[in-house]
């Protein structure tokens, strides 16, 4: 890809495709506003805002000012109607047409795909991020991908067990069962008593970083109070 392709485009989406429906959604209810920028996505994250920001512009739902454009418009209008489809399909083929040229999406592999998107700039965390974009939203605006394309979802190996960390004496408490919904980790911490942590199975790493903010907020306290 030649530097003048850099200049001209920038990065695939590599957010979260539902935090993209979320902010659609929000507009929706509310009501567009003339830029979009950090000020606007107050609610969000840094990375995260920074994230779509990057988002909004490659679909061209906004100017590299900011400024909003007609597609977001026409995008929002959309929204949980009838021709939500048509119109989410119509932009995500057009945004990804310089990337994936006249590669045939229904044929194709996820190597193929991910050739396309490694030319065109995303590398390994990041082009992950895009094909999960990708796949996310080509399969929300109902057009039919390969089934040779996917993302891999990495588990454990077949047959392969949790070992358990010993409980420590004085450890033996009652079971907290684990709400639907929802996943429970054990957290081993070296000389002190083993921590817990339940979250949603559909917990997303942005809603990571704003626990992760809460909790070293409260260690941080913590510690200066025992000062």
């Amino acid at each position: 890809m030649s530097n003048n392709a850099d200049e001209q485009k920038p990065l695939s989406p590599y957010s979260s495709f539902k935090t993209l429906l979320g902010f659609i959604g929000g507009l929706k209810k509310t009501i567009l506003p003339d830029q979009v920028d950090l000020g606007v996505l107050r609610s969000y994250s840094g990375s995260v805002a920074k994230q779509l920001i990057t988002t909004l512009k490659y679909l061209a739902l906004i100017e590299e000012n900011g400024t909003t454009t007609t597609k977001l418009n026409e995008l929002v209008d959309a929204y949980e109607t009838p021709q939500w489809k048509p119109v989410l399909s119509k932009m995500m083929t057009e945004a990804y047409s310089p990337i994936l040229g006249e590669l045939n999406l229904q044929k194709a592999t996820k190597s193929q795909v991910e050739e396309k998107f490694r030319t065109w700039g995303a590398q390994g965390d990041v082009l992950n991020k895009c094909m999960a974009f990708f796949i996310a939203a080509m399969t929300e605006a109902g057009v039919t991908l390969s089934p040779h394309i996917r993302v891999e979802t990495r588990g454990r190996p077949k047959g392969s067990r949790t070992i358990k960390p010993p409980k420590e004496p004085g450890e033996e408490k009652p079971d907290v069962p684990t709400q639907p919904g929802t996943v429970r980790f054990s957290l081993p911490i070296p000389d002190k008593p083993t921590g817990m942590i339940q979250l949603p199975t559909d917990v997303a790493l942005e809603d990571w970083e704003m626990i992760d903010s809460m909790i070293r907020a409260y260690i941080q306290r913590k510690e200066k109070a025992a000062k």
